[in-house]
């Protein structure tokens, strides 16, 4: 596993880039590998709609899916609606990391995600982690800088608050 990216939400890591479009990909790696075993990495919808604006995508088809507030969250929204209805139908066992997590406590992360998965634990597969952004410092409680984003942005995203709030319950966090 070389230079994996746990951002966004995502149902398996593929080496370099995670995106909120993989997610549609996961009854074709069910097919193709019935023993796998997913991972998904979570995040508060809203800061994967604040990324995914923020941070320059390198498919074209994003781009143009991704050029407004709206388009953001109309994408984040759709795809999300089919992955909680795949998920029940999935006959692969899902592992859930929280970005946060890996963002404040990375080893511990990565150990519980190991443990799920069956892995044994080597302390070089830390190697396989990203960066963590300048912004993001392990031991910062899980959560805070990423809200205060959240609260930057708060009127652009209340017009789809309740859309948000919605995937966000969904997916164990707290709505804004």
């Amino acid at each position: 596993m070389a230079r994996q990216r746990m951002r966004d939400v995502a149902v398996y890591l593929d080496g370099e880039r995670v995106h909120t479009l993989r997610t549609l990909q996961v009854g074709l790696v069910q097919a193709l590998f019935p023993k796998a075993r997913l991972v998904f990495a979570a995040r508060h919808p809203a800061e994967v709609v604040l990324a995914n604006l923020m941070q320059p995508q390198g498919e074209p088809t994003l781009q143009l899916n991704l050029h407004t507030m709206e388009a953001a969250v109309r994408l984040y929204d759709e795809v999300m609606g089919l992955w909680h209805q795949m998920q029940p139908r999935l006959q692969l066992p899902v592992v859930v990391v929280r970005h946060e997590d890996v963002e404040t406590t990375p080893e511990a992360a990565l150990k519980a995600a190991c443990a799920a998965l069956g892995l044994a634990w080597a302390p070089e597969l830390m190697d396989a982690l990203p960066d963590l952004p300048a912004n993001a410092r392990p031991g910062l409680p899980t959560g805070r800088r990423t809200s205060a984003r959240r609260g930057r942005y708060r009127d652009a995203l209340q017009p789809y608050a309740a859309t948000l709030a919605a995937h966000a319950r969904r997916l164990g966090y707290a709505p804004d």
